[in-house]
């Protein structure tokens, strides 16, 4: 057994595969990964685990298969454990008649897990020649042929016989040279037949060698479409927030829009209001004038009635009136002056608010076409993006 355990975790998630890796290394054992079938058998070769923790959903070869192979393709005795979702009694059983030695569910509990290994670990006997995996051709005829293949044991090893030396022997027989002329083609054959197997074994294990750079270029390929991918989502995310932010400032300005058309009506209103209240203050000055006229009439009555009553009266009256007429005069004037002034500072009011619109205006139509513009923009560069994406994807 190593020191510390060796334990091969074969699973195709990868989130599953680090949790379960970094649980068992807190625990202190050492731990080796795969991520399909064809990778566990070439790990259990060449890393030499004490005990294997196997999937049964895996890529290339499910964990059935690679069960059935290492427990009846290993010089030792290798503990596995089934490590997987299903849970029907059917796929238990199937597992244990593979040769598993034991069966956990995920998810999973890491008490119940890391028991299974301490118990497996103190009974099981370690593989001390590590795990013999076969070629890939037997490996491709266990698959398709699991019957026919599931008597077999350790993968064949072909060995060259060497001429052996013999003694020098009396004068043969014509049956005796045709006999040995016949073993010697015989062995001529078994060497040639060996040979041709060494050759194809040779040149399966090339092809296994070649199958797996291609699978890591593939990988690596698929992680840079799968990076690139990532980054036009993250472009394709920061125009959307860039899309959303000029919504946002299109609802200000539209509530800026209102906001200006409410304060130039509550302006129209004040004007109105304004307007009402002059044309009150007017019929009022009218009011006044007929009353003071009236007054006048009266007091030229009342003054002819009492003109005969005396001459300094009648005097007195008289600078009455005039001073009455002078003031009346020049309350007159002072209240065309006020109308005069309240008729300028209205038009100026007026001349203020219809500037302060058509400014606000302006101002609205400039970041309209500016926004315009924008947008445009935004949508030339999404369309150079998905035009550069379809020319990636046609590449």
């Amino acid at each position: 057994m190593n020191d510390p355990p060796r334990i091969l975790v074969v699973e195709d998630e990868l989130n599953m595969r680090e949790l379960v890796k970094d649980r068992l290394e807190q625990n202190g054992y050492e731990i080796v990964t795969a991520e399909d079938g064809y990778q566990a058998l070439i790990k259990a070769k060449s890393s030499r685990p004490d005990l294997v923790i196997l999937d049964l959903m895996l890529p290339k070869l499910d964990g059935y298969t690679v069960c059935r192979i290492l427990k009846s393709s290993m010089a030792g005795p290798i503990p596995v454990i089934l490590f997987t979702a299903r849970t029907s009694p059917d796929d238990a059983r199937r597992g244990i008649d593979m040769g598993a030695d034991a069966y956990v569910t995920k998810p999973f509990e890491p008490a119940i897990l890391l028991g299974r290994i301490r118990e497996l670990l103190k009974t099981g006997q370690p593989a001390e020649k590590g795990t013999q995996v076969p070629p890939a051709s037997e490996v491709a005829a266990q698959v398709e042929h699991p019957a026919e293949t599931a008597t077999q044991a350790e993968p064949v090893t072909v060995e060259e016989k060497q001429p052996e030396e013999t003694p020098p022997t009396p004068p043969e027989t014509p049956a005796e040279k045709r006999t040995e002329l016949k073993e010697l083609e015989a062995e001529q054959e078994a060497q040639a037949r060996a040979e041709r197997e060494h050759k194809q074994l040779e040149e399966e294990q090339r092809k296994l060698a070649e199958k797996q750079a291609k699978e890591k270029a593939e990988a690596k390929a698929r992680a840079e479409r799968e990076r690139k991918l990532a980054e036009a989502m993250a472009l394709v995310e920061r125009e959307r927030k860039q899309r959303e932010e000029e919504r946002k400032l299109a609802e200000k300005q539209a509530k800026e829009k209102a906001e200006a058309q409410a304060r130039a009506e509550r302006e129209r209103k004040q004007r109105e209001e304004e307007q009402r209240k002059l044309a009150e203050a007017r019929a009022l000055v009218e009011r006044e004038r007929k009353q003071l006229e009236e007054e006048q009439h009266k007091l030229a009555e009342k003054h002819a009635r009492v003109e005969a009553e005396a001459k300094a009266r009648a005097e007195r009256k008289a600078r009455e009136k005039a001073e009455t007429k002078i003031r009346i005069e020049k309350e007159r004037k002072q209240l065309e002056e006020e109308q005069h002034k309240l008729a300028e500072k209205h038009a100026k009011e007026e001349a203020e608010a219809k500037a302060l619109i058509e400014k606000e205006r302006k101002q609205l139509e400039e970041e309209q076409r500016k926004l315009a513009e924008k947008h445009a923009r935004v949508e030339a560069e999404a369309k150079a993006l998905a035009g550069k994406n379809r020319k990636k994807r046609k590449t």
